[in-house]
């Protein structure tokens, strides 16, 4: 893969996780015990709102980048979403992050560089 096709590819990975966050945020923000409030919280709902804009736009990137590349190159590019999430949930969630999973996320990056190599 050219260097443009990996900056695309880690474009969406970065997208997707920033939309992961915004779900969270989201979450917070709506209240399941009054069904009847369920629907109007998730209409007036920022975060989900910009979060399934942001997908649906990543979506379609995504699909631009697997007509130029073969699947077998993309998608590992995908799993460096299980490192993004929770380093972003660490700075603007202030979520813990443990040693286990910066462990895991170094060998799902050496994963990656391995099946795209």
């Amino acid at each position: 893969m050219t260097l443009c096709k990996i900056v695309w590819g880690l474009t969406c990975v970065v997208s997707i996780s920033v939309g992961q966050i915004l779900f969270k945020l989201a979450s917070r923000k709506i209240v399941f015990n009054d069904y009847s409030q369920v629907i109007f919280d998730l209409v007036r709902n920022k975060y989900l709102i910009i979060g399934l804009v942001l997908y649906g736009l990543t979506t379609m990137l995504w699909i631009g980048l697997l007509r130029i590349v073969d699947l077998r190159y993309a998608y590992p590019l995908m799993a460096l979403a299980f490192v993004i999430v929770p380093i972003l949930a660490k700075y603007f969630l202030g979520e813990e992050l443990k040693f286990n999973s910066v462990l895991g996320g170094l060998i799902i990056i050496a994963g990656v560089f391995v099946s795209v190599r």
